[in-house]
């Protein structure tokens, strides 16, 4: 600055105290013009200087803020890569995840609609079936009117034949009437034993078939089930005589079975008169020697009534542990197991756990001629 003012000094060498010699040349208007101008140049000098000063100032900021900035922005621009990269494996793996999404749609798709492919044609198959049960019912119900239509003719039948039967009833008990009031000597109208000759009248036809009943009292050689055997066809050692008017059914031998005394009893009953079943059941029942199951059937005959059928079913109930009063052994052995007696007499049947399964019982029909009607109440089982 000196020196730029020196140089814009207009007389570089004078001497202010120096003497004047030379005539002066600027006037004094001059000199205050050139020192407003010298004043003018130093402060806009001095105005350069500080501007210079503020603009390296400034510039030494701006470039340390660029700086900083710059890291921060690199810094950022790190973070907002890895981010990106954090967000492109997220998005991967949310397409994974929806084309996924996508096969199990399909799959569930196609088992959705094999689903409903099989129960369409499981419904055809139900309906088809419901179609064959409701014919099959139609036939059956054909069958069961059918069946109905012979079982009230066949009910009519045996109505028919039992007015017949209570018809041939009363003619008997006329003839017996008539053959007690007037008795006939060392003849018997029921019973004719086979060593017994021939009587002087003509028999009767009552008297023909009393005359072939055989009694068999002794038990059987040896113990045989009467099962394994037909009925009827038992062998026995003797045969007793029976007393006149009297029917005698065969005695329970020792160790003999219920079952077994029943068949024989019942080939007795087959080989004499209808008139003599309630005597023959007597016999039966009066020659038993369990007395619980004894007292058991008395109750089960005073009930329904004394007929042959009740006592077979009484008999298959106690073989079967399904009696209706109870259950005991009948082989003579003396033990009882579903029976047990009370102080009074009075049988009761214990209650048995395993449950058995009840044989359809066999109803007991009167021997007929086969080529009568008794035939068809034989072949259906009717009574």
């Amino acid at each position: 600055m000196s020196q730029g003012t020196k140089a814009m000094d207009p007389v570089p060498n004078s001497n202010p105290n120096a003497k004047n010699t030379t005539p002066s040349l600027f006037s004094p208007a001059s000199l205050l013009w050139a020192h407003q101008l010298r004043r003018e140049h130093n402060t806009l000098v001095s105005r350069l200087d500080a501007l210079e000063e503020t603009l390296a100032s400034s510039s030494a900021k701006a470039i340390t803020t660029t700086e900083e900035l710059k890291s921060d922005l690199e810094t950022r621009v790190k973070e907002v890569g890895d981010v990106l990269g954090v967000t492109q494996g997220e998005v991967e793996m949310i397409k994974g995840g929806i084309e996924e999404l996508n096969g199990w749609k399909e799959v569930f798709e196609q088992s959705q609609r094999e689903a409903v492919g099989k129960w369409e044609r499981k419904e055809e198959e139900w309906r088809r079936e419901r179609e064959k049960r409701e014919e099959a019912r139609q036939l059956v119900e054909g069958g069961l009117r059918e069946i109905l239509d012979g079982v009230r003719e066949l009910k009519r039948v045996v109505e028919e034949m039992g007015r017949e039967r209570e018809q041939e009833k009363e003619k008997e008990k006329e003839r017996d009437k008539e053959k007690e009031m007037t008795p006939q000597d060392g003849y018997s109208a029921i019973l004719v034993p086979d060593s017994m000759p021939p009587a002087s009248p003509p028999p009767h036809p009552d008297q023909t078939a009393a005359a072939h009943c055989e009694f068999q009292t002794s038990p059987p050689q040896l113990p045989r089930s009467p099962i394994a055997q037909p009925s009827g066809k038992f062998e026995y050692a003797g045969i007793e005589k029976a007393e006149e008017d009297e029917v005698q059914a065969p005695q329970q031998g020792p160790g003999e079975t219920l079952e077994s005394y029943m068949e024989r009893c019942w080939v007795v009953l087959s080989r004499c008169p209808r008139g003599e079943e309630k005597r023959v059941i007597s016999t039966f029942w009066g020659a038993m020697e369990d007395g619980s199951v004894k007292g058991s059937l008395g109750e089960e005959l005073e009930r329904r009534g004394w007929k042959w059928e009740v006592v077979r079913q009484f008999v298959d109930s106690l073989s079967e542990g399904l009696g209706e009063q109870g259950k005991g052994k009948a082989e003579g052995e003396g033990g009882e197991r579903n029976v047990a007696t009370s102080r009074n007499g009075a049988v009761k049947k214990k209650r048995r756990k395993a449950k058995v399964k009840k044989r359809r019982a066999i109803p007991v029909i009167w021997p007929v001629d086969e080529e009568g009607e008794g035939w068809l109440v034989v072949k259906n089982g009717l009574t």
